[in-house]
């Protein structure tokens, strides 16, 4: 191969627009409001205890795996007393400015790895991309009301708090239900999957595998809030057709529609 070949391959290379590779594994962590809380942490947000409490198991109730429960305390020497006591010191809802006696709080966690190559031409990266590994899962803590050790109710009062706390519960789970169908997932997923090409501003501060990257995670991020955003008006229809639990009945209503 002579010399002036050489150079003009050379020559030829440096015209090319400038490329490169990027391979990452991503983690993204957001609220029930839709803000991304935590990045490029596979553990996510602190999980809290499983277990029920003491006065909880004492209970017959449907508790599930992988939800997690906490507990606020309330006092009675009756079942009225009791059932008093979650209006005073159940939680406070903010946003609806009332107390209710169980909520669920929640997150969503999305990973997936991802693959690009690029190109930069004049004053932008152009990214073809490609996502796998897509997956999506959800922390979810529902608190619940726990008889103080200073409370003792008769047998027959025991029986009717056993049923009061049941039912609040059955509600809490099915938003627990309505957070994780599977539909909502699997239609997120596959949006994500179609993110195929990125048309970057090219920023001459930052890296460009620094801007793919960031890139990526706002796009991911849209698509992941939107999600959140139907849980949410899902959540929020659910409440207003039961009226937060207390027409029961109204369940099978809903999630027959």
């Amino acid at each position: 191969m002579t010399r002036t070949f050489l150079i003009a391959m050379l020559v030829c290379l440096l015209l090319l627009p400038s490329a490169g590779m990027v391979y990452a594994q991503i983690y993204q962590y957001f609220d029930e409001e839709g803000t991304l809380i935590v990045t490029d942490n596979p553990f996510g947000v602190k999980r809290k205890k499983t277990l029920p409490e003491a006065s909880a198991r004492e209970l017959r109730l449907d508790f599930k795996e992988g939800i997690f429960y906490d507990y606020y305390s309330v006092y009675g020497k009756t079942f009225e007393d009791a059932v008093i006591s979650t209006r005073i010191n159940g939680p406070f809802d903010t946003a609806k400015n009332r107390q209710f006696a169980a909520r669920t709080e929640w997150r969503l966690g999305l990973s997936y790895n991802y693959d690009t190559s690029y190109r930069i031409e004049e004053e932008k990266i152009f990214a073809s991309l490609n996502l796998n590994s897509i997956t999506f899962h959800s922390d979810i803590s529902v608190l619940l009301p726990t008889l103080s050790g200073s409370s003792a109710l008769s047998g027959h009062d025991l029986m009717a708090w056993e049923a009061f706390v049941q039912r609040l519960l059955d509600h809490e789970h099915d938003h627990v239900r309505i957070i994780q169908d599977a539909s909502r997932w699997d239609e997120a997923r596959v949006r994500l999957s179609q993110i195929r090409e990125l048309a970057i501003p090219l920023d001459k501060t930052v890296s460009p595998d620094a801007a793919v990257k960031r890139a990526v995670e706002a796009e991911t991020a849209n698509i992941s809030h939107t999600l959140i955003m139907a849980i949410k008006a899902a959540n929020d229809e659910y409440d207003r057709i039961t009226d937060h639990g207390l027409k029961h009945e109204m369940r099978s209503y809903f999630f027959g529609k």
